[in-house]
């Protein structure tokens, strides 16, 4: 079968799928065979992270098995999607710490991407509030780890990319809400210093990101506009729901011509001019999830595919010399998103770092990659790396000049996987696997 990651590149054709109907069969599989695999939950990595000859499908194991409530602990399996607890948990009066910005994230992938969101700065990532995992390895026994019990295995599960063995479930510390609601504040900025200024003097709020329009290169150079949140109190008795997921679909990949840096830049100037000062109420799904409106978004830049580029670097200074290159180079990102990090964590392959994270999503052109290249370099120089979940093309040089654990990493996952049997398209570019 014809299989790819979110942004459509690369293609791996002649791929085999595997659909367990129940943990106990995965468990069987892995057990009873012997070729090499990656777990796939729903797909919605960007590169080839979830890629490979043989995979394993998740969706099935999505089962609730216990909802502590005194606690606020949740354990369940990892084929359910963020959306899928969401749904469960929302009405409830509990809420997830930390959200990525795609809801049909499954748990598992959530975990082994060790996603972050718009709160990184005061909350950290998905697996700072991971309680303990079931990971299946290679031998085909499933094992329990947390922090205190198989602590390395732990910390190399969370942010290692499926490769030391199927996630089956998972117990997650929820947070009590008595709102579906968010209270959104939005702030024009008027260029790129004035857009740090501002993520700086708001540090304080919960949820912080910043939409740039990166293709200006006069004094309005990086103008943005900032989203900040908070969770909703309500004084009133007010029913706690969640809310519907949008019917709103693309369903066939757009012509090639069909984004170009004239529509970007039309597309800028409405989106600036129209975000106006103020605050208001919104469900959370438009708060977090404003992507999600459009089913199948990432068909808008065509059978070709787009690269989805992010990074994190420690200075203001650094994102702004990475915004120039692009600038100045031929290629357009057509959305470009600027977040605060707070500190990483324990965990060996995290993206994570203190800092601020930029991401940018590139049309697949033939220059794309000469840019790409470039942007490594300047990224390596300023001390940052990239994300994992969303490459698909980084270099073996360049991921381990970036991620000094690796071979940390490596020597763990070698002792729950002796024959390197989980592995990727990914895995194998970067060296993580043989």
């Amino acid at each position: 079968m014809k299989t790819t990651g979110w942004g459509n590149y690369p293609i791996l054709n002649n791929a085999t799928l595997l659909q367990p109907a129940d943990a106990e069969s995965i468990q069987r599989t892995v057990e009873s065979s012997h070729f090499e695999f990656i777990a796939r939950g729903n797909g919605r990595s960007y590169g080839d992270s979830s890629l490979s000859k043989n995979m394993i499908s998740t969706r099935n194991i999505d089962q609730f098995i216990e909802l502590n409530k005194d606690l606020n602990l949740l354990t369940c399996e990892a084929g359910l999607t963020l959306d899928d607890v969401l749904r469960v948990i929302v009405p409830k009066g509990r809420f997830l710490p930390v959200l990525s910005g795609a809801d049909l994230v499954t748990i598992g992938g959530a975990i082994a991407s060790d996603v972050h969101g718009k709160n990184h700065h005061q909350d950290g990532s998905f697996c700072d509030h991971v309680h303990s995992i079931k990971l299946l390895v290679a031998s085909g026994e499933i094992i329990e780890c947390n922090r205190t019990n198989q602590a390395d295995v732990f910390h190399a599960t969370c942010g290692g990319m499926g490769l030391t063995g199927v996630i089956i479930a998972a117990t997650l510390q929820l947070v009590p809400i008595s709102s579906h609601k968010i209270k959104q504040s939005i702030i024009p900025a008027l260029d790129f210093e004035n857009c740090i200024a501002l993520l700086e003097q708001n540090s304080q709020s919960k949820y912080s990101v910043a939409w740039l329009d990166s293709k200006l290169r006069n004094k309005n150079f990086g103008r943005s506009v900032l989203f900040l949140g908070e969770h909703f109190t309500e004084t009133e008795n007010n029913k706690i729901i969640h809310p519907k997921r949008s019917d709103l679909s693309i369903p066939f990949s757009c012509p090639s011509w069909f984004l170009n840096p004239y529509i970007s830049q039309v597309f800028n100037e409405t989106y600036f001019r129209l975000k106006k000062q103020g605050h208001s109420t919104v469900n959370y799904r438009e708060f977090f999830f404003p992507l999600e409106r459009v089913k199948n978004w990432n068909s808008l830049y065509g059978a070709r595919g787009f690269l989805q580029y992010q990074l994190v670097v420690p200075s203001a200074k650094g994102i702004k010399e990475i915004l120039l290159a692009v600038s100045n180079s031929n290629d357009c990102s057509y959305l470009t998103v600027l977040k605060k990090f707070g500190e990483s964590n324990q965990n060996l392959l995290s993206f994570p770092q203190d800092g601020y994270t930029l991401t940018m999503d590139f049309k697949r052109t033939r220059s794309i990659f000469s840019l790409l290249d470039k942007l490594d370099e300047i990224v390596l120089n300023l001390g940052g790396r990239l994300y994992c979940a969303k490459d698909a093309r980084m270099s073996k040089k360049v991921f381990q000049s970036s991620y000094p654990r690796w071979q940390e990493f490596i020597d763990i996952k070698t002792q729950v996987d002796p024959t390197h049997r989980f592995k990727s398209l990914q895995s194998q570019r970067l060296g993580l696997s043989r």
